[in-house]
């Protein structure tokens, strides 16, 4: 569970970008293992190859016949990647999920729905451009007394200042998930993190001289 250090209270919008995905992973490892059902992984698995053959192909059409070399390149390289495991003859592609289940729902039977309240929703909000996100981050009250408190346009570029609790929470969310991950396998890793924190710690709370 992440500490209450690591709480994503006041950090910029752009932590939003990094930290979501990192979440993403921690709730769907932790269902998949929750699950424990070989037949998951291999549709996990299928899922995402489908998806990048999809892409490949996405691209493919839009770009047309006239390809530059750079084009070449990018296409060459999404056919490396997309047959890297299998043969693309033999990957279907569903457009849907894999699991048939929300990411609410994995998070409830992971034993994880703290992680999906306080981190995932959230966090979906801001990247998902949900109003009180644009509000907060992009509008400013009209100094105008006559106007009513209505809202115009901040037009002003987004905090760059990070403080610690996005980067705690980052190591909070990886450090639970890849114990679980070893766990499942019969490996104790809690002790390899040790180190890592220690040095965050001392970066993030370095004193100035």
């Amino acid at each position: 569970m992440p500490s209450s250090s690591a709480r994503p209270r006041g950090r910029p919008i752009v932590a939003s970008l990094h930290l979501r995905p990192l979440v993403d992973a921690r709730i769907l490892t932790g269902w998949l293992i929750a699950r424990d059902d070989p037949s998951m992984f291999a549709a996990y698995r299928e899922h995402g190859l489908g998806r990048l053959k999809l892409l490949r192909e996405h691209i493919d059409a839009d770009l047309g016949d006239a390809l530059d070399e750079r084009a070449r390149e990018l296409l060459d390289d999404l056919d490396r990647r997309v047959n890297l495991e299998r043969d693309e003859w033999f990957q279907p592609v569903n457009l849907g999920g894999f699991s048939g289940v929300s990411v609410r729902e994995m998070a409830i039977d992971a034993d994880l729905k703290r992680e999906y309240d306080l981190s995932y929703a959230p966090l979906s909000s801001t990247n998902h451009g949900e109003w009180p996100t644009v509000r907060d981050s992009d509008t400013i009250v009209c100094t105008e007394a006559l106007h009513g408190n209505h809202r115009v346009g901040a037009f002003r570029p987004p905090s760059r200042t990070l403080g610690p609790e996005p980067a705690f929470l980052g190591l909070d969310l990886a450090r639970h998930g890849i114990r679980q991950v070893f766990g499942h396998y019969g490996y104790d890793v809690r002790k390899n993190f040790d180190a890592v924190e220690s040095a965050l710690r001392e970066a993030a709370y370095e004193q100035e001289d």
